[in-house]
């Protein structure tokens, strides 16, 4: 097993919708730091498998992720 950090920076466009007849915005654009950790596991020559761990901070909407998935190497 291999394991691997990450980070980053990401735009992010929001958009809410807001009743008619209030105020506020219902579009932004906000700056995101993003975090991430994870193993990696190459099962075959040519087959990956991997899960993370991910964290965006992004204003006051932060999010959490678990992901998992495989990687396939073509060979030639």
């Amino acid at each position: 097993m291999i394991p691997y950090l990450g980070a980053g920076l990401g735009l992010h466009f929001l958009t809410a919708d807001v009743p008619p007849g209030t105020t506020g915005l219902s579009d932004d654009t906000k700056l995101g730091l993003h975090l991430l950790g994870g193993l990696r596991n190459q099962v075959m020559p040519n087959l990956g498998l991997f899960g993370e761990a991910r964290f965006s901070l992004v204003d006051d909407t932060d999010q959490y992720k678990l992901m998992g998935g495989f990687t396939y190497y073509f060979v030639y």
